[in-house]
C-alpha cells in the first residue's frame, strides 16, 4: 500500500492497480461500503487515470490519528487557498492559465503514486485532478459547460436544432460504451469521470422512437395526479400505455424489459396511481 499506510482503520485510497498490468485502473478501498451508493458515486465522480488520495482517516499502526512520518520520503506543502481558483475549469482551459495551474500542482507530484510523506496533504491538492480531466491529448475530456443546457429534453424535442446541438456536443464520448457489454471497445474504464460527464447525452437514447419503451409524455404528471384520475382515468391510462412492459407480474415475464429501459420506466412511476385510485 502506502508504506506505513497498510493499518488505517478507515480509508478511502485511489492508487494505481499494480498487480493486474491496468496502468489506468484504479484500487479503492471503502472499508464496510463497498455497496454504498454515495461511495460508488463519490468513486466516479474522482477517479481519473492519474489517481490521487482524496480522503484518508483513521489511525495508523502505532495508534495514532496520523501514521508517524517517514523522513525518507518527500514532504509537501499544504496548497494554497487559491487553488481552487487557480485550477477552476475555466482557467485551465486558457493556456496560460493551465500553466499556472500546473506550476502550483507541481509539489504534489509524488500524490500520484503514493511516495509522499505528508500523504493527508494531498486532499488539498484535490482541485488539480481537474488538469488529466481536461488534458486536450486525452482520448476524451470533461464534457463541455452548456452540456447540461444543451441536452435538456426541453431544448432537444423543442427547439429548433436543439437535437443536432445535442448530438454534437455528444459525440466526443462515443467510446463511452457499456463497459460490460464492450469491455474491449469502451473507454469508459480509462476515462470514468470524462465519460460520466456526458450523462445527459441519456436523453438522446430516451427519446429516440425506435425505443421500446419511449421516455413518458410530459404532461404525465398533470393527467396522471389522483384528482384527473378521479374525474377521468383515460388520459393517464393511454399516457402510460407505453410502459405496459415496465410493470412487474408474477413470471418475471418483464424484467429484461425493465432492465434495458429502466430510466424510461422510471419516467412512468406516477401511472402508479392508476392501482389505488379508483
Amino acid at each position: 500500500m502506502y508504506g506505513g499506510q497498510e493499518h488505517l482503520s478507515e480509508q478511502f485510497i485511489l492508487r494505481h492497480h499494480e498487480s493486474d498490468g491496468h496502468s489506468n485502473t484504479c484500487v479503492s478501498l471503502v472499508k464496510n461500503r463497498r455497496k454504498s451508493i454515495s461511495a460508488l458515486l463519490l468513486i466516479t465522480i474522482v477517479l481519473t487515470s492519474s489517481c490521487t488520495i482524496i480522503i484518508l482517516r483513521g489511525k495508523g499502526s502505532n495508534g495514532n490519528s496520523d501514521p508517524s512520518p517517514d523522513p525518507s520520503r518527500p514532504s509537501i506543502p499544504r496548497a494554497p487557498y487559491t487553488l481552487s481558483d487557480t485550477c477552476s475549469r475555466e482557467n485551465v482551459e486558457n493556456p496560460s492559465g493551465r500553466e499556472l495551474c500546473v506550476e502550483v500542482c507541481a509539489p504534489a507530484a509524488c500524490c500520484s503514486d503514493g511516495s509522499c510523506n505528508d500523504i493527508q496533504e494531498c486532499a488539498s491538492y484535490l482541485p488539480c485532478q481537474i488538469l488529466p480531466l481536461t488534458d486536450p491529448v486525452n482520448k476524451i475530456v470533461l464534457a463541455p459547460t452548456k452540456l447540461t443546457t444543451a441536452c435538456t429534453r426541453e431544448n432537444v424535442e423543442e427547439t429548433e436544432g436543439g437535437k443536432v446541438e445535442c448530438e454534437e456536443l455528444c459525440a466526443p464520448s462515443s467510446c463511452c460504451l457499456n463497459p460490460v457489454e464492450n469491455p474491449i471497445k469502451t473507454c469508459f474504464l480509462e476515462y470514468p469521470v470524462e465519460c460520466a460527464s456526458f450523462a445527459s447525452c441519456e436523453i438522446l437514447d430516451l427519446i429516440d422512437p425506435s425505443a421500446q419503451v419511449p421516455l413518458a409524455p410530459t404532461n404525465i404528471n398533470e393527467v396522471c395526479n389522483h384528482a384527473s384520475i378521479s374525474s377521468d382515468k383515460t388520459p393517464c391510462e393511454e399516457a402510460c400505455d407505453p410502459a405496459t412492459c415496465c410493470n412487474p407480474v408474477g413470471d418475471g415475464s418483464n424484467e429484461i424489459c425493465l432492465e434495458q429501459n429502466f430510466l424510461a420506466c422510471a419516467s412512468y412511476a406516477v401511472c402508479a396511481n392508476l392501482l389505488v385510485v379508483d
